[in-house]
């Protein structure tokens, strides 16, 4: 067995010997791709054909979901996330825009426009599929609905979302207005088209996170990241943020998720980063 492999065993070991102990653990999972050679080098599925027919542009995208697994007793409270070209936790990291590009729909002829979170009415028309993979945050409702357009269930919504201001990772997100990628035609497009569109910056919560019913324990998305991915084998850039739970909610779990595809060294990395603040955690309590 290789190295690399070797590594990615014990990891994926640690984790699942560490999971039974954390409330609420992030993950990055990739969900679908616009092409072929992307698909494989993300282990994912093609997008829906219709999607790609309402917009050509996604060929060239990939989507991944943030999610968390929540044990049984506890709730998904909070989440930050935030563009890297570090995967350092550090408040001095450098983060802001990278060179990826976030997809934001353009305007559907119904009238549709980009949004901050989920519109499943929106994409459940063939005509504006596209809008299924848009980047977007959401809450996590008590009830899931079916997703019409492949027969999943879902339970994605804005019911109880709140945006707080971008800022800096990871002591305060301020008073500034979050960036989620916006297309320029969009009334509520934030930071510019360039700014808005290679910039993630943002913090949100669920205002009902209390009395959330969802089956527990469970894995549920709490936010969509639909990009173009940089060449194989390039320097990578990251995904970083913080997700906090009803039980522990001044003792935020931090992540850093490379925009690649895993097993990959960098990768290896940060699920030990993950760990290591669990266990100072475990070991502060």
């Amino acid at each position: 067995m290789s190295r690399t492999k070797t590594l990615m065993a014990m990891a994926v070991a640690a984790v699942i010997g560490t999971a039974a102990q954390a409330s609420v653990v992030p993950s990055f999972k990739p969900v679908a791709a616009g092409n072929a050679a992307n698909a494989a080098r993300y282990g994912a599925p093609l997008y829906d054909p219709l999607a790609l027919a309402a917009d050509p542009a996604l060929a060239n995208y990939v989507t991944q979901d943030l999610q968390v697994t929540i044990s049984a007793g506890d709730r998904w409270a909070s989440a930050d996330a935030q563009t890297s070209s570090s995967n350092s936790t550090a408040s001095s990291n450098p983060v802001g825009a990278i060179s990826e590009t976030f997809y934001a729909p353009p305007s559907a002829l119904s009238g549709a426009t980009d949004q901050d979170g989920p519109q499943r009415t929106v994409y459940q028309a063939a005509a504006s599929r596209n809008f299924k993979y848009d980047t977007w945050i959401n809450t996590i409702l008590s009830t899931g609905a079916t997703d019409t357009s492949d027969g999943t269930t879902v339970y994605w919504g804005t019911t109880g979302l709140s945006i707080a201001g971008g800022g800096t990772f990871p002591v305060n997100h301020g008073t500034a207005a979050a960036v989620l990628p916006r297309t320029a035609d969009n009334p509520n497009f934030v930071g510019g088209a360039d700014a808005g569109l290679h910039t993630i910056d943002v913090a949100w919560g669920d205002q009902q996170a209390g009395n959330r019913t969802y089956p527990l324990p469970g894995t549920y998305t709490i936010a969509r990241i639909t990009y173009i991915p940089k060449a194989p084998g390039a320097a990578p850039d990251y995904l970083v943020g913080r997700v906090g739970s009803t039980l522990t909610p001044n003792d935020a779990l931090p992540y850093a998720f490379a925009l690649e595809p895993v097993p990959e060294p960098t990768s290896l990395a940060l699920i030990g980063l993950g760990l290591g603040a669990i266990a100072l955690r475990r070991r502060s309590q």
